[in-house]
């Protein structure tokens, strides 16, 4: 275990030993396998008072003849201290702890039934570095949810802020509501579900452990406002702009054109906006096959509601190769902006933490 003890540390994860074996035998092995700090026997712990113990667990990572009691008091006092805390072993006399521990794991192999019973993960090899694994895994999930989240809230707030403002302006709707079932649950959707299996990023497990609660933090729901204005306002002024551009076809043709410049372009805003948001996590274009394909599809199926006989069912119109130019200098615009606007917040967010310290 002690590669997997060494990782825990670059993790900013705690290990601590809690034995029944004699102190001498827990602080050999301990050094052996990397755990570090003081040591102390359970009955001298429990001497002590609650803010004498405290204290005491602020360095001490090495507990020896301890009873069953003493377990329960550890795992007590860490969560007071605000700590999330996983026990693992595998006795009768582990399973208390076990159930009072944030995360009760057991021993599938040497564990009771008692102590399976009161956990909530069982390790089928009894490896300590099954632990260390599944932790990656579950940061690396919790780093996918966010990406999702922040997706579709930035997207969302993008698409009704577009007809918010269209109709404050008295402009005509930059998209029909067949437009807007189309974005969410096909060209949104298809994407969105492809960076649940986004790939760990680079140093995951190198970076300190997260708050229990935070999902959306306050930097990343600045980063979402100013990308939704900045898609908000692109859309707006090309729309705008192709209201003057073809002015001159009458009624239905005139709204069918212009709806689709605006329709196409936010298809493509959010593609953009999906690897502006990987790229945060240092991830490359071509590292989750399924999100390609995801985008590929979006692709061909907004290609096949412009260019095929579908067109009539949506409303949209041919898109000449000067349209494409507008649109796509549009998201290069909308692309940059974003990329500046991150620096700085980063920039911040940096200076921000270092004044903390």
């Amino acid at each position: 275990v002690k590669e997997s003890i060494s990782k825990c540390k670059e993790a900013g994860i705690r290990v601590m030993m809690i034995t029944g074996d004699n102190i001498h035998t827990a602080e050999g092995i301990a050094s052996e396998i990397g755990i570090e700090g003081n040591s102390i026997n359970g009955i001298d712990f429990s001497r002590l008072s609650e803010d004498e113990q405290m204290i005491v667990l602020e360095k001490t990572n090495i507990f020896a003849r301890v009873e069953p009691s003493h377990k329960m008091t550890i795992v007590n006092l860490l969560q007071k201290r605000g700590e999330i805390v996983a026990m693992t072993g595998d006795g009768v006399n582990d399973a208390p702890a076990i159930k009072k521990a944030d995360i009760g794991i057991a021993m599938g192999i040497t564990g009771t039934d008692v102590t399976k019973e009161t956990s909530d993960m069982i390790l089928e090899d009894d490896n300590f570095s099954s632990i260390v694994n599944a932790v990656e895994e579950g940061r690396g999930t919790r780093e996918n949810i966010k990406k999702f989240v922040n997706y579709l809230i930035s997207s969302n707030l993008a698409e009704v802020l577009v007809i918010f403002l269209a109709i404050v302006l008295s402009w005509p709707l930059p998209m029909t509501a067949v437009m807007l079932l189309w974005l969410n649950l096909v060209t949104d959707g298809l994407p969105a579900l492809a960076l649940g299996v986004d790939p760990n990023p680079p140093g995951l497990m190198k970076k300190p452990p997260k708050k229990k609660s935070e999902i959306i933090g306050k930097i990343t729901a600045v980063k979402i406002v100013y990308m939704s204005l900045l898609i908000t306002i692109g859309i707006l002024v090309l729309f705008y702009l192709s209201m003057g551009n073809y002015y001159n076809l009458a009624g239905e043709a005139f709204k069918d054109k212009i709806q689709t410049i605006a329709f196409t372009e936010i298809v493509l805003m959010e593609i953009v906006r999906i690897q502006s948001i990987r790229h945060e996590y240092k991830l490359g274009i071509f590292s989750n096959k399924y999100l390609i394909l995801a985008v590929l599809s979006s692709l061909v199926l907004q290609l096949s509601v412009i260019y095929t006989p579908l067109s009539v069912l949506f409303g949209t119109a041919l898109l000449s190769l000067r349209d494409w130019g507008y649109i796509l200098g549009t998201v290069f615009a909308v692309f940059v902006l974003n990329g500046l606007g991150l620096l700085i917040i980063r920039r911040f967010d940096s200076t921000v933490f270092v004044r903390r310290i």
